[in-house]
């Protein structure tokens, strides 16, 4: 066994520039939003079943922040590019990445449940629990799918960029086989929780969906998402 060591410098996160201590506060407080926001409508879902509970584990988000700092300001102190601050295809993919890693959303059930056998509030449509009990056991990755497209895009946009009546002249080519645009988008937010529940998934693979969901404008963004000025969400 080779007993020589080889020791190396922990890398400064926090600086004056773009990782300043008020980004980490402020990408702490998001995930933080999102976390929440996640576990109260899932509750509202379910109508809040006794035996089932949920709570955001701090020092593991904060973990979560500090290390997508770390792999973003890798990624602007390389040589290997010109990057002088990271995008918001790439702030976001971080952060989700090393949510999903550390999962600071954490679910207690009571001991001998069987979270199948369940019941649910009255009002609950029987053909939407199974997806329901899927996110309940999941709540991790439907946080990060919230987060990751409301990052990028505004979902609950008034009005978005493509109206229904182009939507009609798209549909009528026979190339979208979406009734809605809205069905579209709900389609796509399944389709991403499900890849970041059952996939193998790094930042670039997060990053990659991302930028393949803005090929159709059909909300507007939250910024100039191509940027690496400070203008971001």
């Amino acid at each position: 066994m080779n007993s020589n060591c080889v020791f190396a410098d922990a890398l400064s996160v926090l600086d004056d520039k773009f990782f300043t201590e008020e980004r980490f506060k402020e990408w702490y407080n998001m995930l933080l939003d999102f976390a929440v926001e996640s576990i109260n409508l899932l509750r509202e879902e379910t109508g809040n079943i006794k035996d089932v509970s949920y709570e955001v584990n701090t020092v593991l988000l904060h973990e979560v922040v500090y290390d997508a700092m770390i792999g973003l300001k890798t990624i602007v102190i390389s040589d290997n590019n010109t990057v002088n601050e990271p995008n918001p295809f790439k702030i976001a993919s971080y952060l989700g990445y090393w949510f999903l890693r550390h999962k600071p959303i954490i679910f207690r059930v009571k001991t001998g449940l069987n979270i199948d056998e369940i019941t649910f509030a009255k009002d609950v449509d029987p053909a939407d629990r199974k997806s329901i009990i899927v996110e309940m056991k999941h709540m991790n990755e439907v946080a990060v799918s919230r987060f990751l497209l409301r990052y990028i895009f505004k979902v609950e946009c008034a009005r978005p960029l493509c109206t229904r009546r182009r939507f009609r002249r798209i549909k009528a080519t026979g190339c979208v086989f979406f009734d809605s645009f809205p069905d579209m988008l709900l389609a796509i937010f399944e389709k991403l929780k499900y890849h970041l529940t059952y996939r193998d998934i790094s930042p670039k693979v997060i990053e990659h969906f991302l930028e393949a969901y803005t090929l159709h404008p059909y909300v507007p963004y939250t910024c100039d998402l191509w940027n690496t000025e400070e203008n971001t969400p």
